[in-house]
This record gives structure tokens, C-alpha cells and sequence, in this order.
């Protein structure tokens, strides 16, 4: 027969067991700390992509541009007024490969800091069928003459992200976009000195570079459509007046990225850009138009 003080002990382990079960069931229901241990590491790959606080992408870009452009002279403008279409008369429409680069810190679930970098580079010799007014210079037709587009990009923005669930947000963007472009032409020319007659010369070179930096608003929004899969679309614009410059520009982009694991994955899209711009500087008075598109190609880390 067992004695009340032997049957204390047993019922001592059994309530400790059962206070020890009954403290674990709580702490699986109610939110806390445990839960986002929980949640970490039940996202799929792809909701990395919404979810880590870095992301890195770097892209081929199989390019193919179009550009045009006027530089009006300092001495007879009205001669000088003719649009230069470097697609047509130099080649520059040729496929080329460049490098974009983007990068976004996201220091809040719903607030990001990106930065995007674009830079192509393009040079073409070709002998010229008609004369090509640059500016107070002349290039003649017949001869060989080389052409050099020079274009970068670079992009800071904030972003806030109007909605934002485990599988999608969208997102609203303003930032400053800079727009460093150089167009070069060399060659023989006969340029008019002011208040002189035009003159021959062996070989000349015009140079004329734009620096733009403007204020851009946009839209993106992403979704993780599959455990490893993710869809992502973004579109910018801009159209303003601003200190000799006036014109508008926008680019649009669309790609999927398949994420191999949570911080890896490799991404396909299609990138946009069109650009009108009207000049009334010292050092450039004219107006461009400029629009390239392509394949982008890349690699995607996040951590």
C-alpha cells in the first residue's frame, strides 16, 4: 500500500509535466519571436526576393539602339538645323553587349533604396554619302568619318511599396535620374571661324556632352508566382522644363527570374528606353532623341 507521502512525488512530475506541454503549446500559438524563426524558414526562394534586405543584380544586355540628334552652330544655326541620324549613316543600330547593374537596400519591409547602372559605348567608321552639319563644322561627303555615342546612367531612388504580402507588392518610386551622354564626330570638315568664311581642314573633331540630372517617378511591382519562380515589371517617366533643358523620357522593363536557391537565382527580361531631349546650353544647343531596347540576361543574389 503505498504510503501519501510516496504518491507526492509522482504527482509532483506529472503536474511539471504537464505545465512543461502546456507552456510549449502557447508559445507555438502566440506571436512572438519563435514565429518569425518559423516563417524564415519556411519561405520559398522566391519570396526572398520581397523579403531580404539586399538584392544584386548584374545583366548582359544584348542592345540594339536607335539615335538621332541636332547641334546647332554658333555662328550660322539656321544652316545647321538638320537632324543627324547616326542609326542610318554610321551603323549605330549594331547589336552590342553592355553591363547593367542594379542594387536595392530594403532597411524596412515596405521602404527601399535602389541603385541602377547603365553604360554603352559605341564607335563606327564609315565613308559618308552626303555632307553632315555638326554644329559650326561640316563633314564632307566621301570621306571616312567616325562616329562615338558615349552613354551612362545612373539612378538613386526611394521606394515605398503601396502593398506588400508574403507573395507580391507594388511599389511606388521617386528619385533622380542622370543622363551623361557625349557624342563625338571625326573626320574631314571645313568649319566657319566667327565673323570668317568657311576653311578646309585634314581632320576635325566636334565634341558635345550633356549631363542631365532630373527628378523620375515610377511604378514597379513584383510577384512570386512559384516556389522559385518570380515575375517583376517596372515602368519610369519623366516630362519637365527645367534650367535649358525640356523634353521627356521613359523606359519600361519586364523580365522573370527563377531563383535556384533563397540568395541565388538567374534572370531573363526586356528592357525599354526612349528619350526626347531639347538643349539650350552653352555647350549644347540642339536636341536629341535617343531610344534603346533588348535581351537582359543576368545573375540575382540576395542576402
Amino acid at each position: 500500500m503505498c504510503s501519501p507521502m510516496s504518491s507526492q512525488p509522482s504527482a509532483f512530475v506529472t503536474a511539471a509535466l504537464l505545465s512543461v506541454v502546456t507552456a510549449t503549446l502557447c508559445q507555438a500559438q502566440t506571436p512572438g519571436a519563435g514565429d518569425i524563426a518559423v516563417v524564415a524558414t519556411t519561405s520559398t526562394p522566391a519570396q526572398h526576393l520581397l523579403t531580404d534586405q539586399f538584392t544584386i543584380n548584374v545583366s548582359g544586355f544584348v542592345l540594339a539602339s536607335d539615335l538621332t540628334a541636332r547641334l546647332n552652330g554658333t555662328v550660322t544655326a539656321a544652316d545647321h538645323s538638320a537632324d543627324v541620324d547616326f542609326t542610318r549613316d554610321f551603323g549605330m543600330n549594331h547589336e552590342t553587349t553592355r553591363i547593367r547593374a542594379d542594387a536595392s537596400w530594403r532597411f524596412k519591409p515596405r521602404h527601399q533604396l535602389r541603385l541602377s547602372y547603365f553604360d554603352n559605348d559605341i564607335t563606327r567608321t564609315r565613308k559618308i554619302d552626303k555632307d553632315i552639319a555638326w554644329g559650326d563644322y561640316t563633314f564632307l561627303a566621301n570621306a571616312q568619318v567616325t562616329a562615338q555615342d558615349r552613354f551612362t546612367v545612373y539612378q538613386l531612388s526611394y521606394e515605398f511599396a503601396i502593398l506588400h504580402k508574403p507573395n507580391y507588392e507594388v511599389v511606388g518610386s521617386a528619385g533622380i535620374h542622370l543622363s551623361d551622354q557625349t557624342l563625338q564626330l571625326s573626320g574631314a570638315a571645313t568649319v566657319t571661324p566667327p565673323g570668317g568664311s568657311p576653311s578646309s581642314a585634314s581632320y576635325q573633331t566636334t565634341l558635345s556632352s550633356l549631363s542631365v540630372p532630373l527628378p523620375v517617378i515610377g511604378l514597379r511591382g513584383g510577384w512570386a508566382f512559384a516556389p522559385n519562380w518570380y515575375l517583376g515589371g517596372s515602368g519610369q517617366f519623366f516630362n519637365a522644363r527645367l534650367d535649358g533643358y525640356g523634353g521627356n523620357w521613359w523606359d519600361v522593363r519586364a523580365g522573370v527570374t527563377w531563383m535556384y536557391n533563397n540568395h541565388v537565382g538567374l534572370s531573363a527580361g526586356y528592357d525599354h528606353y526612349a528619350s526626347r531631349l531639347e538643349v539650350n546650353r552653352k555647350n549644347f544647343q540642339g536636341e536629341l532623341k535617343y531610344t534603346y531596347s533588348g535581351l537582359l540576361l543576368g545573375i540575382t543574389g540576395t542576402f
